[in-house]
């Protein structure tokens, strides 16, 4: 982004962060690495689903 369009975006009073957000922290369907179920995963890192994550198997390593 130029200088100018960032002074304008200021001025205008928007947000940037919220316009271009962190890619890595985009909502997306995964596959659970562990089921291999489908579930909504907040950010890039998150590969495991809930229900999984949840468990004892998972809890004990």
């Amino acid at each position: 982004m130029t200088p100018n369009a960032c002074r304008q975006a200021d001025e205008a009073g928007t947000d940037l962060e919220q316009e271009n957000p962190d890619p890595g922290h985009e909502e997306k369907h995964r596959a659970c690495l562990v089921c291999g179920d489908e579930f909504l995963s907040t950010w890039s890192g998150e590969r495991v689903c809930k229900r999984c994550r949840g468990s004892a198997r998972w809890r004990q390593g």
